[in-house]
């Protein structure tokens, strides 16, 4: 028979289109951000939580937990050629927090949980910038 050898391949690879599709095998891989962008949004929808259980604020619920939502998403898809466009909308959401929980944080003088937030969406700010502009 001629046609065993295609069936058991393994590592072909589907050639030719690479710009539109994974193309090549390490395409696929999880980007270094990944990770810390899920616990990054896990880290806020547990504060937005615990904001809801000792003050009943909504309003802490419902932004964390929609910022913690789209990282998760976006950390999802931080694969291969993909993770360029997640790292951008994640630079933005750490970026906008930056920006409100500092001016929260001057206001209140509250290190928990504002100064907490601004500091780490900052360092995430930072690391998000670093790997886009690689």
């Amino acid at each position: 028979g001629g046609g065993g050898g295609a069936i058991s391949g393994g590592s072909g690879g589907g050639g030719g289109g690479g710009s539109s599709s994974s193309g090549s095998g390490d395409a696929a891989e999880p980007h270094p951000m990944r990770l810390w962008t899920l616990l990054y949004a896990v880290l806020l929808a547990g504060g937005g939580i615990m904001a809801y259980v000792k003050k009943g604020s909504t309003k802490s619920l419902t932004s964390a937990l929609g910022a913690a939502l789209i990282l998760a998403l976006s950390a999802r898809t931080m694969l291969g050629a993909q993770a360029k466009g997640s790292l951008a909308v994640c630079l933005a959401i750490a970026v906008l927090l930056s920006v409100l929980m500092s001016g929260r944080y001057t206001r209140t003088k509250k290190f928990m949980p504002a100064g907490i937030t601004a500091g780490v969406s900052l360092a995430m700010s930072a690391a998000y910038l670093g790997f886009l502009f690689q």
